[in-house]
C-alpha cells in the first residue's frame, strides 16, 4: 500500500479529519527502520504504516516504511497536517484489520514536540444520537432521525455545502455552479453556488469577499496573478494562474481566505516528472519552463559521464536568465571539501569517464527565491561518495535548471538527467 498523494501547496491532504487507511499499525514499540513483521502483516518499503506504541510518544503517527529508516508520511509530518480526533483505518492485521484510531491529545499538536496518543474508535464512544441514526432501518426513519436534530433536507447551513435527501444508498454533498466572476483586484463570491469560472486576467487578486465558513471552487478561464497575504494564504508565495487551474479555498473568516488545494491545468495531483534528457554531448543540459508554483525540485543524474576532468555543476536560474554566480556553501568528500561559488558542485576532482549518480534536491525555503540544496552524488564505477550542501537567492520564480562542469566545460559522453517538482 503506496503513501497517499498530497494535493495542497504546503504539503497536506485535503482533509485533516481522516487520513488515507494505513496497511498496518503496531502493536508494541518498533524500531522505526527497515522491513519488518507488524501484526503479522510482512511491510515492505513505501506502505503506509500506524506507529502508536512507542515508549516515547514524540514518535508516535503515521509513517512510510523504508528499507533504512522510516519517514513521517506527508499527510502527517507537519503542524497544519494533524489536529486532536484526526483518525485514520487500518486495513490489515491480526488485532488491527478493520479497526479505526483517533487521536486524543489535546491541541495543539507539534509534531516531532508533542507526544501523541491514539485510542480505537468504538461504538461505545458515540453520542446517543449517532446511534439512533445507526439503528434507523430505512431512509425514511433516517431522514425523520436527522429532521429532529436540525439536519433534515431543508435545514439551511450557515456554509455553501449543502446535504441532499438520503436516498437508500448515501447521503452526498453537493457542488452547485454559480455566475462567472470577472477578474479583479478583489474577488467578489457569489452566493448561488460554490463553483466558479473566473473570466479574464485583471490582477493581482489580492482579496475575496466572501462570508466566513464559505469553502469554494474556482477554475481560471485566463492568466491572473493571485497575491499571498494574511487574508489570501496561498501557502507562501504568489501564484501565475494558467487557463483550467482549479483552486479550492476555505474562508476562514469573513474575508480571510486559505488555499486547501491546487491542481495545475495538464497536471495531476502530486510530482510531475518531466522528460529526461540524454547527456550524451554538449557542454551543458537545461531543463526550461518549471512552472512559477514549484516549491521543490530535484535533479537526478544516473550514470552521467564527460570526457574531461572539470567537477560537475548545477546551477539554477529565473526569467533573467540562468544564476553563475552567489551559490553559498560546500561539497564534500571524505576530509576535503570546496566551496561553492558558480553553482551547486557536485563532486571534488573530476575523472575521464566517471560515472556520476545521485541526486540534489532544492527546496524553495521563503517568499525572497532562496533556494536550500542538500545531495549526494556517487561513482557508479568507483568507491566514491560526494556531499553538498548550500543555498542560493533568485530575483524571481525558478524558471531553469542546468548541469554543466566547472571552468571550461567538458562535454558529456554518457547518462541521462532528469527533473522531477512538486
Amino acid at each position: 500500500m503506496g503513501s497517499t498523494v498530497t494535493d495542497r501547496l504546503a504539503g497536506v491532504t485535503a482533509s485533516l479529519a481522516s487520513k488515507a487507511p494505513v496497511r498496518a499499525a503496531t502493536t508494541a514499540n518498533i524500531t522505526l527502520s527497515g522491513e519488518q513483521t507488524i501484526d503479522a502483516v510482512a511491510v515492505v518499503a513505501d506502505d503506509r504504516v500506524l506507529v502508536k506504541n512507542q515508549t516515547d510518544g514524540i514518535e508516535n503517527g503515521i509513517y512510510d516504511a523504508k528499507s533504512g529508516a522510516w519517514v513521517r508520511s506527508l499527510d502527517f509530518d507537519g503542524t497544519r497536517d494533524v489536529k486532536s480526533g484526526t483518525f485514520v483505518v487500518v486495513a490489515s492485521g491480526t488485532a488491527g484489520a478493520g479497526t479505526l484510531w483517533r487521536i486524543t491529545t489535546a491541541d495543539d499538536i507539534t509534531i516531532g514536540t508533542t507526544s501523541i496518543a491514539f485510542a480505537i474508535m468504538t461504538i461505545d464512544s458515540a453520542t446517543a444520537f449517532m446511534i439512533t441514526l445507526l439503528d434507523d432501518g430505512d431512509a425514511a426513519t433516517a431522514l425523520a432521525t436527522l429532521t429532529a436534530a436540525g439536519l433534515g433536507e431543508n435545514n439551511a447551513f450557515t456554509g455553501t455545502n449543502s446535504f441532499s435527501a438520503i436516498s437508500t444508498h448515501t447521503a452526498q454533498v453537493r457542488w452547485a455552479k454559480g455566475a462567472d466572476i470577472v477578474s479583479a483586484a478583489t474577488l467578489i463570491i457569489g452566493t448561488d453556488g460554490n463553483n466558479f469560472d473566473v473570466t479574464g486576467s485583471t490582477g493581482p487578486i489580492t482579496a475575496m469577499t466572501v462570508a466566513a465558513g464559505t469553502e469554494f471552487i474556482l477554475q481560471f478561464d485566463s492568466t491572473p496573478t493571485l497575491t499571498d497575504s494574511a487574508s489570501l494564504d496561498l501557502g507562501g508565495a504568489d501564484i501565475t494562474a494558467v487557463a483550467g487551474d482549479r483552486m479550492k479555498f476555505v474562508a476562514t473568516a469573513a474575508n480571510t481566505v486559505n488555499l486547501i488545494s491546487i491542481r495545475r491545468e495538464g497536471q495531476g495531483l502530486g510530482l510531475t516528472l518531466a522528460a529526461e534528457i540524454a547527456t550524451t554531448s554538449d557542454t551543458a543540459k537545461t531543463f526550461v519552463s518549471i512552472p512559477s508554483w514549484v516549491k521543490r525540485l530535484t535533479i537526478m543524474l544516473n550514470g552521467v559521464s564527460t570526457d574531461g576532468t572539470e567537477e560537475l555543476l548545477v546551477q539554477i536560474g529565473d526569467s533573467g536568465g540562468i544564476e553563475t554566480s552567489g551559490y553559498i556553501g560546500a561539497v564534500a568528500q571524505s576530509t576535503n571539501t570546496t566551496a561553492l561559488g558558480a553553482g551547486f558542485l557536485l563532486n571534488i576532482g573530476g575523472a575521464v569517464a566517471g560515472l556520476y549518480t545521485g541526486q540534489l534536491i532544492l527546496t524553495l525555503e521563503d517568499t525572497d527565491h532562496t533556494w536550500v540544496a542538500s545531495g549526494i552524488i556517487g561513482r557508479s564505477d568507483s568507491a566514491e561518495g560526494h556531499l553538498v550542501a548550500g543555498k542560493k537567492t533568485l530575483d524571481t520564480a525558478l524558471t531553469q535548471i542546468r548541469l554543466t562542469s566547472t571552468n571550461t566545460p567538458d562535454t558529456f559522453d554518457a547518462g541521462v538527467i532528469n527533473i522531477m517538482y512538486e
